[in-house]
């Protein structure tokens, strides 16, 4: 779930969440164990939106971004839909950044930027301050960078990057990482 998606749902629940001081989240409102330790796994990034976006997310007294909400929250979620079968077996969805970061730390950053700038707009969408065309422009970065990443993730070489083992992959039977034949041969590309 993306920092944005999470947003939402802790206004719908009644939240109030605003930044503090460093590293601190300010959360007002009734708050269960599951979505207070979900707050918590992802508070870098709330954080990240809640500063950008320059105030506090106060729980609604009057809801009139619903549609709004509802068109960003689904787009998200039909970007994970078509995306998500690309995921390799031996990497956890919750670790795609990670896993990403350690073998192509570029791609890593071209996707945590693209993920965000694309949180930021559909938030600011919701608020009013962009408009549609803005938030599907960053929505289609995000899966590009997404899509790109998942594809490094499912052929390229573990050991030095290469982007592309088609061909060559022997898969480490231990880990199931790929390989390219380079690497195999003790000669990297």
């Amino acid at each position: 779930m993306t920092a944005l998606a999470l947003l939402a749902e802790a206004r719908e629940a009644g939240l109030e969440l605003v930044p503090g001081d460093g590293d601190r989240l300010k959360v007002r409102g009734p708050l269960t164990p599951e979505l207070r330790d979900r707050l918590t796994a992802a508070k870098r990034d709330l954080l990240g939106l809640l500063r950008a976006d320059g105030a506090a997310f106060p729980a609604p007294t009057v809801d009139t971004d619903t549609g709004r909400r509802d068109i960003v929250q689904e787009a998200f979620r039909a970007v994970w839909e078509q995306l998500s079968p690309l995921v390799p077996d031996e990497v956890p969805a919750v670790s795609i950044g990670p896993s990403l970061a350690r073998w192509w730390p570029a791609a890593a950053r071209d996707l945590q930027t693209a993920e965000r700038e694309a949180e930021a707009t559909g938030l600011a969408f919701v608020r009013g301050h962009a408009n549609r065309s803005a938030f599907d422009k960053a929505l289609a970065r995000y899966s590009d960078a997404l899509e790109a990443g998942l594809e490094r993730l499912r052929n390229g070489c573990w050991s030095c990057g290469s982007p592309d083992t088609a061909g060559v992959a022997l898969v480490d039977p231990s880990d199931g990482h790929r390989t390219c034949g380079g690497c195999q041969r003790g000669v990297a590309p």
